[in-house]
């Protein structure tokens, strides 16, 4: 059985700019996969190109073996989230969500049941966008495009708009009606966090180009080159490796045997609640920053520790 969803060898470019180098990647039915990276680095272009927004320059796109490309947005079996959500003033919830099923049959009405049940939106119907909260208006725009029942449904930074303490209720309610429903989602998000615990894949790009494709766990603690492994989370280089601050550990005396050690000297210790953030001067003159556990003591500025790790810990990375 091929890919679900398949780009090969997708390629935009505009004068003087090239947005998406020769982009190939397989995505499979119901995975929850993200395109990861900076402002400028091709992803929103990706999901454009697959919307149907815009066109390639060159490549293909295919969604069960049959080519998208060229056909316009509406002929497609994908729906897309925008950032802004852009629910339409004027209606209500209930005629926003409606909005899609205008020639649609009755198999659609049924869809609008489910997705209001699904999202928790019963009691909203007869509300306008401007009497929504921040996360209302995020699952009316969800249930705007599952009601459809798309094959495919791209969210464009969909969280970017809340506040930090609703974006992790609302990510949490995101991963689960994913799993839910099991709809193929192509997630673009700026936020490493996000991206780390929402996805089953995450496609890293960089310049238009994939930088690195696998799984969370594997881009953080084997990321190929010194740009994934600094995107994915602080890193502190040392010489010849990388090392994260959650794999840093501070003692007094020299570490038990499996560990590697270097003396240094303690600059600052800041208490943030759930860990504790140590500044340390390796003797060479390598700044190392740990986060420990505050089970761990306290240490003063200037104190002579070693700075310890596994070696299975450190990071192997190419430049750049």
């Amino acid at each position: 059985m091929g890919a679900h969803l398949e780009l090969q060898n997708l390629a935009k470019e505009y004068p003087g700019h090239t947005a998406l180098a020769g982009l190939s990647v397989e995505i499979e039915q119901g995975e929850f996969f993200s395109l990861l990276g900076p402002s400028g680095c091709g992803k929103t272009t990706t999901l454009r190109l697959i919307a149907g927004f815009e066109q390639p320059t060159r490549g293909h796109i295919l969604l069960d073996g049959q080519r998208l490309d060229g056909l316009p947005p509406y002929a497609r079996n994908v729906s897309t989230v925008f950032q802004s959500y852009a629910l339409f003033p004027h209606l209500t919830v209930r005629g926003n969500i409606e909005f899609g099923l205008r020639y649609r049959n009755g198999a659609g009405r049924q869809a609008m049941t489910d997705c209001v049940e699904m999202l928790g939106l019963g009691g909203k119907l007869d509300r306008y966008p401007r009497e929504l909260s921040g996360g209302e208006k995020q699952r009316v725009a969800l249930a705007r495009s599952l009601v459809l029942r798309p094959a495919v449904l791209l969210l464009d930074e969909p969280l970017s708009a809340l506040d930090p303490n609703l974006r992790k209720q609302v990510r949490a309610e995101l991963r689960a009606l994913q799993r839910r429903v099991g709809i193929t989602f192509v997630f673009v998000t700026h936020d490493r966090e996000e991206a780390l615990s929402l996805s089953d894949r995450i496609l890293l790009l960089k310049d238009g180009r994939c930088e690195q494709l696998g799984a969370p766990q594997e881009l953080y603690q084997r990321p190929r080159t010194r740009f994934a492994a600094s995107f994915l989370g602080p890193v502190n280089w040392i010489s010849g490796f990388g090392l994260r601050p959650e794999a840093a550990r501070i003692t007094r005396t020299p570490p038990a045997s499996g560990y590697r050690s270097a003396p240094a000297a303690v600059r600052a210790s800041l208490f943030l609640g759930n860990c504790v953030h140590v500044e340390a001067e390796l003797d060479g003159g390598a700044r190392i920053v740990a986060e420990i556990s505050p089970s761990e003591g306290a240490f003063r500025p200037d104190e002579r520790v070693f700075v310890c790790w596994r070696p299975e810990d450190e990071i192997r990375a190419a430049e750049p």
